[in-house]
């Protein structure tokens, strides 16, 4: 294979075949600006996110409840999004556990 100079960049497999060529890439310009030392605003929780058909806000540590013939993948991505959602800043927030028992999935509040 002889070898020249080109533009283009080359992938090669084992072997003289070239299987790509792809012109080398320019800088983008671009419309937006940069900036540093913006504060981000405080996320807002509003009722909707807080709104559940299980009973998750008026749990206190080691209650549970039970849902009669539910999948445990279902729940517990339930249980994900929850312990996501109820975060609070000072660190002070709810945690929740599923496990699947004889009749469906029961849900622990476990901190």
């Amino acid at each position: 294979m002889a070898s020249r100079k080109t533009n283009l960049v080359t992938a090669l497999v084992p072997g003289p075949k070239v299987i790509a060529a792809v012109p080398p890439v320019k800088a983008a310009k671009t419309a937006f600006v940069v900036e540093n030392n913006v504060p981000m605003p405080v996320r807002k929780r509003n009722a909707r996110s807080l709104k559940s058909k299980y009973p998750f806000l008026s749990m206190k540590k080691n209650d549970s409840f039970l849902v009669p013939g539910a999948k445990l993948s279902t729940i517990n991505a339930t249980v994900v999004i929850w312990n996501k959602r109820i975060r609070l800043p000072n660190k002070n927030f709810a945690k929740f556990s599923a496990r699947s028992v004889e009749g469906g999935v029961r849900v622990w509040r476990v901190k």
